[in-house]
């Protein structure tokens, strides 16, 4: 009986799993599809701004010591 159950709830899990699928790659189609519509002119409409300089650091892998990168 146990082994009915799981191959139930495994069928159930990949059509589930399909619909996930699905829906991603419907959400990644209208981002591009969206993405080339994004100029300098929209992001202002929204208050973006481009910054300068940029500057990164980087922590130290026991987080002791930063080093900067330009």
């Amino acid at each position: 009986m146990t082994s009915v159950v799981q191959v139930v709830l495994r069928q159930e899990m990949q059509v589930s799993l399909g619909e996930v699928e699905t829906r991603i790659s419907s959400l990644e189609a209208e981002y591009f599809a969206r993405s080339s519509d994004i100029s300098e002119e929209t992001a202002e409409e929204f208050g973006l701004v481009a910054v300068s300089p940029t500057a990164y650091v980087e922590v130290a892998p026991l987080g002791d010591r930063l080093t900067r990168k330009d």
